[in-house]
Formats: structure tokens, sequence, C-alpha cells
């Protein structure tokens, strides 16, 4: 797209908004919305939110150290002292590891909380050997978590995406407006001085009143058109002052004295372009509405693995290594090894089994992401062949207006032409004041329509690139 530069300041009313500006390009325009806007920002906290939640979700797998003291004293007997620390190690794996050091005492001890006299440590696994053996709840959320920043950066681009494309628009149509106001004041002017110069033939007796009424009449349509564009235009200034805001989040208005870039009409002008390479490729895969549709397609097949898991039995294995005190090596019997004895003799060990026979809820969760899935895949599918299309409709639209904006320049050549030779012949007296007039008015609809075009073809530009999910890169 061509570079529009423009000058942007603050309404010189506001003596309480110290920020100014002053000159910007089109890019500079969209960079200051895309830094500073408030929609802009709040999809900028999309990341921080993602980079939160993967925080959380890994906490799932912190260490925990436990402390407990279990203590009853009564008639000045200690019944029961049960106390001790312990570590446990959740792993990315269906392992999980613990290390703990016990110590008891008591006359009323329960006899399965004996333990040596310089207490006890232990150290533990526990292994999930169906259920959770290929995936679990924490793992699950933790790859949950990990496609979400991939989410909300996809959703983030597609919020700047959509507001680059608006705010765009509001600067050209601010563009349209102000060069359509020069036109209107240099209609006015010309026909402020053809009445003057008609009521002075008409004071020497060389025009009759009727000549001076047309002229008058001519003046006093300028005049209301004129009125009406700044009218267009005190709306579309204060529309687009709608994305201006600071660094500070404090909105900039767009002063009046502020003028906007002038669009050249000659026919020899360059034409407006965009990459070249864009009008002819197939359109982009990687738009962020469907890398939306990707991620969540991605999070509901890690949900799907999660509810398999479901399907399968739970077996739960233990099994914990018990030390003397802080010994880890016992005596070994004749013919067994030292780490024989710490495997066969001091442990503790246990299984769990645990299996729903019917699996009605598992097999009906897993039904409904099926489903969820399926939903979403239809709407990729129908997301992408829309995309598809609006992108390949503004290709062809683009290249269209491209001529049309060619032929109207011509035009605005031709009748320019046409009203210098009906001035010459005026000049000496063949023609008529009505005949000046009309090729006026068709000049100035030929420029206001020029330009119209001008300006639709930047804007199809601008939705081209919208289409193509390219704005917020």
């Amino acid at each position: 797209m061509v570079v529009a530069c423009f000058g942007l300041a603050l309404n010189q009313g506001q003596a309480q908004n110290p920020d100014s500006l002053t000159a910007l390009t089109y890019e500079g325009f969209l960079q200051m919305v895309k830094e500073n806007h408030p929609l802009s920002v709040n999809a900028n906290l999309l990341l921080d939110q993602a980079e939160a939640n993967l925080q959380r979700s890994r906490g799932a797998f912190d260490p925990t150290l436990k402390f407990q003291v279990d203590q009853k004293n009564f008639d000045e007997k200690l019944y029961f002292d049960n106390s001790g620390g312990m570590l446990e190690m959740p792993t990315f794996s269906p392992i999980e590891l613990k290390a703990a050091y016990l110590q008891s005492d008591g006359v009323f001890l329960n006899p399965e909380n004996n333990l040596p006299a310089a207490g006890q440590a232990l150290a533990g696994i526990k292994v999930k050997l169906l259920q959770g053996m290929m995936t679990d709840t924490r793992r699950t959320a933790l790859r949950q978590a990990e496609v979400l920043s991939d989410l909300n950066a996809a959703r983030r681009r597609e919020l700047l995406n959509d507001l680059l494309l608006q705010a765009g628009i509001r600067f050209y149509d601010w563009m349209f407006r102000y060069n359509e106001l020069i036109i209107r004041e240099d209609a006015l002017d010309l026909a402020q001085i053809r009445f003057e110069a008609t009521r002075e033939q008409f004071v020497q007796g060389d025009k009759p009143a009727v000549d001076t009424l047309e002229a008058y009449l001519q003046l006093q349509s300028r005049s209301f058109d004129l009125q009406k564009a700044k009218g267009q235009l005190i709306d579309v200034r204060f529309a687009l002052s709608d994305f201006l805001w600071s660094d500070r989040g404090t909105p900039v208005l767009l002063s009046e004295s502020v003028p906007a870039p002038e669009i050249d009409l000659d026919v020899n002008s360059p034409d407006i372009f965009v990459d070249g390479q864009l009008l002819l490729m197939d359109p982009p895969p990687n738009h962020p509405s469907l890398d939306i549709y990707r991620s969540k397609l991605e999070q509901l097949d890690l949900e799907r693995r999660l509810k398999r898991e479901y399907l399968k039995p739970k077996l739960n294995a233990e099994y914990n290594l018990l030390g003397d005190g802080t010994n880890f090596n016992p005596d070994a019997k004749a013919g067994e090894s030292n780490f024989g004895a710490l495997v066969n003799d001091n442990y503790k060990f246990g299984i769990n089994f645990a299996f729903p026979i019917f699996l009605r809820e598992a097999r009906g969760n897993l039904a409904l992401t099926d489903i969820k899935i399926d939903q979403t895949d239809l709407q990729f599918d129908n997301k992408q062949l829309s995309l598809a299309n609006k992108f390949n409709s503004l290709q062809s639209q683009y290249l269209l207006i491209q001529d049309q904006l060619r032929t109207q320049r011509q035009m605005v050549v031709n009748y320019r032409a046409l009203l210098e030779a009906e001035r010459i012949k005026f000049d000496i007296g063949e023609s008529s004041l009505f005949l000046i007039n009309s090729r006026e008015i068709k000049l100035i609809e030929s420029q206001i329509k020029a330009l119209e075009m001008d300006i639709k073809l930047r804007e199809t530009g601008l939705k081209l690139q919208w289409a193509g999910g390219l704005l917020a890169n």
C-alpha cells in the first residue's frame, strides 16, 4: 500500500492534555493504534493471561513438603506421638516419587505405627499402570495450557487484524472528505469570481440580469455543498480520533488545522498497488481465525485422549523402601545380597484396582468430546471456505477498481479539456454561462468520483490484507 503522510495534533482547546502529534505516516498511524489503542492493549493481555495459565498448570508438578505432629498426652502419660515430614514429587510421567522421615513414641501407640527408636526414613514410588499411564488430568492440563498460548496469540492477531482494518478505513474516510473539501473550495472560488465578473458586466450593460441570477445561484449551490462537506469532514475527524491514543492511555483529538494527505488525480500519477505477490497468491493458510480453530482442535484432541484413559481400569502400585533411621542397608541373610535384603525385607507395598462395570460416564464423556471435535471441524471448514472466497473476491475487485480508477482519472482530464475549450468559446461570445456551469459541474462530479474510486481502491487493498490475516503481522 502507498504510505500516506499526514499530520496529527491535539485540539488546542484541550490545554489539560499535553500530548501532541504533528506528523505521522500512514504506517505510523497504524503502529500507534497497535501500540496504544485500548482494544490493542487488551489484546496484548491475552498473552499475559496464557502465560499465567501455563504457570498455574506447571504448579501441579511442584514438589510438596508436608509435616505433621499427632500427639496425645493425658494423666501424665504420653499416649502416642506420631510425627514426621514428607516430600512428594510429581513427574511428567505416570510415576510419583516421595521421601519421608517418620518418628513415633507413646504408651498406647498403635502397633502398626511402631518404628525403630531412631525413626524411619522412607523412599517410595507410585506408578499408574493402566488408567493415567499415557496421560492424566495434570499432564493434559499442562499441554492444554501450552496450546492456550498459541490460541491466545491467534486471538490477539485476530483482534488486531480487525482493529487495524477499522482504523485504516476511518483514516481513508477522513482522507476522502478532506480532499473533497479542497475540490468544493476551489469550485466555490471559481463561482465567486464568475459571479463578480458577471455582475460587473451587467452593471456595464454587457450581460443581462438573468446571467447574474444564474451565476448567483451557482454560488449559493456551491456554498451549500461546501458547508455540507465541512460537516462531513468534522464527523470523520471525530470518528478517526476514536483510534488515537497516547502511550499514556489518554485519548488524542485530531485538530482541525491538521491536513490530510492530498490525492493526485492526474492520469499520469502512479497507481496504488498492494504487494503484487498478494494479488497472485492463494488465500493465506495462516489467518488468525483459522489458527484459533486449529488450537481449539488441538485442545479437544488432548481432552479426547484424557477421556479415553477413563475407559481403562484403575491399577496403581506403590512401593516404599523402609530404613532403620536413615540406614537403608540392612544386614543380609545367608546367600542374600544387601540389595536383595533391602528390596525383599524392609519395604511397604500396596496395589489398588477399580473398574466401573458399565463405563457409562466415561463413554458418554468421550462421545460428547467427539461431537465437539466434529462441530469444530465443520466450523473450521466453513470459516476456511468463507475466508478463501472473500480473499479471491477482493483480489478480483482490486484489479477491477484499479482499471476503473485509471478510466476515471482520464475522464477528469477530458472534462477539464472540455471546460477550457468552453471558456475559450465563451470569451469570444460563442458560448453561454449556462454551458460553462454545466462543464464545471461535470468536472467537479468526475473529480469527486475519481476521489471515491481512489479511496475505494485503498480500502479494498486494506481489506485484502485483512482477509489474508496480514495486518497484525
